[in-house]
Order: C-alpha cells, then sequence, then structure tokens
C-alpha cells in the first residue's frame, strides 16, 4: 500500500504545482492599422527592443554644439542619474527575490541566568538559580513546490528589464527636450539677427525723415511714425534677449550645471536644414521605444504575481533543522554532552483567511489587465506620435515653400517703397506698412524652420531614437520572462 501510495501522492503533488503556476504570459495583442496614414510606410506589433543600438540620432543635424550638448546631458544630468540609480534598485530587487528560494541559514550565541520560585510546586529547580548558555545553528529552507517563489523571481526580473527601459525613456527623453532647446535658442539668435538688421533700416529711415523734415518735404507725423518704429523694434530686440537668457538657462540645467554657466558660443543668422526622412521607415524601429518596452515587461511582472497569488492558496513545505551547544556551564560548553539537534519538514497551510487570498488574487487580476490596457495604449500612443510628426513634416515643408516665396515678395515690396519714399512719391505711412508686412513674413519663415527642426526632434524620439534599420533579432538580448 506504502508503494502504491508514493505514485500517487506525486501525482498529485505535480497536479497541484500545475495549478498553482503562474498562466502562460502572452503580449497583450492590439489590432492595428496595415500602415501609416504618412507615406503608406508599414507598421508591426511592437515587441521589447529598446536595448538595441539607437546612435547618436542628433548627430543628424550634423552640428558639433548640439554633439557637446547632449554628451554633456548623457554625463551630467541630475534626472538621468536618478533614473539610473532607480534601475538598478529593482535590479537588486531581483536578487532578493532569488534568495528567498534558498537556504536560510541563522547562528547566534546566548546566555541567561534566571531565578525560580521557591513556592512553585513541582519543579525540581524552585528555589534556584540557574544558568543557561547556548550556541544555536538553525536551517529552514522552503520547497517552491507551487512555484511561488519562481514566480517572485520572474515578476523582480520583469521590473528590472522595466526599470532598464524606464532609464532608456528618461535618457531619450532628455536628449529630445535638449535638442529641441538648442533649435530653440538658434531660432531666437537668428531673429535676433533679422531684428537687428530692421533696426538699423528703422534708424536710416529716421535720419532721412528728419532730413526731409528739415526741408519741409516730411511732416512732424511722419517724423513720429519713424522714430515710434525705431523704439518699437529696439524694445522687441529686449523681450527676445529675456526669451534668449531663459533658453540658456534651460540648457544649462539640462546638462546638470547651474543657470548662466553654460558656455556660450556665437550667434548664428541661419537655421540648420531638417534631415531628410528616408523615403521608407522600418516598422521595426518603433520596437526601440523604451516606453513601449517597459509597458510590456509591467504585464509580463503582473502575469507573474498571479502565480505568487495562486500559490498563496496551497500549503508550504519547509526542510527545518537545528543544532547546537547548550550548557549551564560556559566551561562545559564545548563538551560533546551539550550538543544537541534536531531535524525534521513542516508541511502548512491556511485554513481560513477571511478572504484574504482570493482578495489578493482578484487584485492580481486586475493589476495584469490595468498593465495590459497601458500597453495597448502606450502602443497607440506611440504610432499617433510617428502619424503627427510625419504629417508635420510634410505640410510644414510644403509650408515653408509658400512662405519662402512670401517672404521674398515682401522684402520686395519693402525695397520698391523705400525707393519711392526717397524720392518723395509715396509717404512714410506705406513704408510702416510695407517694413510691417516684411517682418511679419520673416518671422514666419523663421518659425517654420524651428518647427521642422523640432518635428524632426519628434520623430526621431517617437521612433525611439533614429530611423537607422534596427540590429537583426539574435544581435539583441532577450527579455522574455
Amino acid at each position: 500500500m506504502r508503494a502504491a501510495a508514493l505514485p500517487l501522492l506525486g501525482a498529485i503533488a505535480l497536479l497541484l504545482q500545475a495549478c498553482a503556476s503562474a498562466p502562460a504570459y502572452q503580449r497583450p495583442a492590439l489590432a492595428l492599422p496595415a500602415s501609416f496614414q504618412e507615406g503608406g510606410l508599414p507598421w508591426a506589433q511592437a515587441r521589447p527592443g529598446d536595448t538595441l543600438p539607437r546612435g547618436d540620432w542628433w548627430t543628424l543635424f550634423d552640428d558639433p554644439v548640439l554633439d557637446r550638448l547632449e554628451a554633456q546631458v548623457n554625463a551630467d544630468n541630475h534626472d538621468l542619474r536618478a533614473a539610473a540609480a532607480r534601475a538598478a534598485q529593482a535590479l537588486a530587487a531581483v536578487q532578493g527575490a532569488q534568495a528567498a528560494g534558498a537556504p536560510q541559514l541563522n547562528a547566534g550565541v546566548g546566555g541567561t541566568r534566571s531565578h525560580v520560585s521557591a513556592n512553585v510546586v513541582g519543579r525540581s529547580l524552585a528555589g534556584k538559580t540557574t544558568s543557561d548558555f547556548s550556541v544555536p545553528l538553525s536551517l529552514s529552507w522552503e520547497l517552491d513546490l507551487w512555484g511561488r517563489v519562481a514566480s517572485g523571481v520572474s515578476a523582480a526580473t520583469a521590473d528590472a528589464q522595466a526599470g532598464a527601459a524606464d532609464l532608456g525613456a528618461v535618457r531619450l527623453s532628455l536628449q529630445a527636450q535638449t535638442a529641441t532647446a538648442y533649435f530653440q535658442l538658434r531660432a531666437l539668435d537668428a531673429e535676433k539677427q533679422l531684428l537687428q538688421q530692421v533696426i538699423t533700416n528703422d534708424a536710416a529711415d529716421v535720419d532721412l525723415t528728419r532730413q526731409r523734415r528739415q526741408v519741409g518735404i516730411a511732416s512732424d507725423l511722419e517724423l513720429a511714425q519713424s522714430q515710434a518704429q525705431l523704439d518699437g523694434a529696439r524694445a522687441q530686440l529686449t523681450d527676445l534677449d529675456i526669451a534668449r537668457s531663459a533658453a540658456e538657462h534651460a540648457l544649462a540645467t539640462l546638462t546638470g550645471r547651474p543657470a548662466a554657466t553654460l558656455a556660450a558660443w556665437g550667434q548664428v543668422s541661419t537655421l540648420p536644414a531638417p534631415p531628410a526622412v528616408p523615403a521608407v521607415l522600418p516598422s521595426e524601429l518603433l520596437q526601440r521605444r523604451p516606453d513601449i518596452a517597459a509597458a510590456e515587461r509591467r504585464v509580463a511582472a503582473a502575469n507573474a504575481r498571479i502565480g505568487v497569488a495562486q500559490a498563496a492558496f496551497y500549503p508550504s513545505l519547509s526542510l527545518g533543522g537545528s543544532a547546537g551547544l547548550e550548557s549551564s556551564s560556559i566551561a562545559q560548553l564545548a563538551a560533546l554532552p551539550s550538543h544537541f539537534w534536531a531535524l525534521g519538514p513542516l508541511l502548512a497551510g491556511a485554513i481560513f483567511d477571511g478572504g484574504a487570498r482570493d482578495s489578493r488574487l482578484r487584485q492580481a487580476d486586475a493589476a495584469h489587465d490595468a498593465a495590459a490596457e497601458g500597453y495597448r495604449q502606450q502602443t497607440l500612443v506611440a504610432f499617433q506620435e510617428v502619424q503627427d510628426q510625419l504629417a508635420a513634416l510634410r505640410l510644414l515643408a510644403e509650408e515653408s515653400l509658400s512662405q519662402g516665396r512670401a517672404s521674398a515678395a515682401a522684402a520686395q515690396a519693402l525695397a520698391l517703397t523705400r525707393d519711392r519714399y526717397r524720392v518723395g512719391t509715396v509717404s512714410y505711412l506705406e513704408v510702416l506698412v510695407a517694413e510691417n508686412s516684411d517682418w511679419a513674413a520673416r518671422q514666419r519663415l523663421l518659425d517654420i524652420q524651428r518647427r521642422r527642426l523640432q518635428a524632426s526632434v519628434q520623430l526621431l524620439k517617437a521612433l525611439g531614437g533614429g530611423w537607422q534599420p534596427a540590429a537583426p533579432p539574435s544581435a539583441a538580448p532577450s527579455s522574455s520572462s
């Protein structure tokens, strides 16, 4: 009967173990269009590829100052360092989860001196004072029959992978912020350059109008109008200086330095051209987005925690033992008769807990559902961001051509109006109208150039950092749980 019972008990144990294990993990499914709306680019279900190399994507703009700023951000930004510390914390938690499945060995040294009441009946030590010295050694080891420890390790591992992906997301976000702030600064420099030209021309207009007034050709009104135009342009220059200082201070903070300590560089009068977007963007690029990878890993962690909650319904089997030395005299503590030992298994489980285990299992199921929906939403957001920036770049390129023609026409109109004003065929009011139109057209064209650069940055970020093809799958570290 004993021989027949052992296989039966083994089969029951295996069946219970299968029931207690975590559900088989599958990435949440998500129905997506077959292609991008912009350009008909193909789309594929995103899978974690955040560890694939991205390279220094900002070098596509071919700007050495931007390269230097990005290097400083990667080395010195405090938010990035904090994210690295959180990733290290999550990685250390994996070792803690693994330790739960290892034998626990404890040792100690103790000594007590006690006196028993003389009025206690039936005790041999009544009225006596005794000493007790011990050197105990205890061992306990929980056998992971139901996968509780294994599920906990899987959850901690997925959390660590999510933490590493969070670090990548912070790094990518800071890199994009730096590039965006830098191009904003360069646009302000270019706008200042344009405004300084306007101020020079306005000052010349004031001198010309004053001379014309002296000979009776221009009126006091025209002189006041030209002076007001000059002073207004100077006020705008002050506003640009304020905005430029704020942008420079923001860059200093991003590079881990106090405001106003960023190394200065000369002002520029032009903006670089945005990098050309490849005709075909591999759909696998989105797999490198660290925020998507982090969301997917959190689904895996939540799935593993369901296994932890399920294992709580089954009894735990532990092997325990103790050994050591105990004596009422320190001198006799090391003698052979002072030794003791005990060894045996312990099977224990909760009979009634008021529904606490059911509650924890429902919480684990709900947490998994929430994580899955978060992953789906993050993937949709990524899809939207790529669509938005592809559309913005296409439309801004068309707008830039139209605005370039408008700006050229406004500049020609201003030159003709000034020539006519010099010979006295038009009033200064017409010069004001032409100059305001020219300035508005120049500002608009410069703003489009800035927005094209920043849209390029956001597209590179939305694609996970660059648009170079991803490495072959065999070269990518596995993040499966």
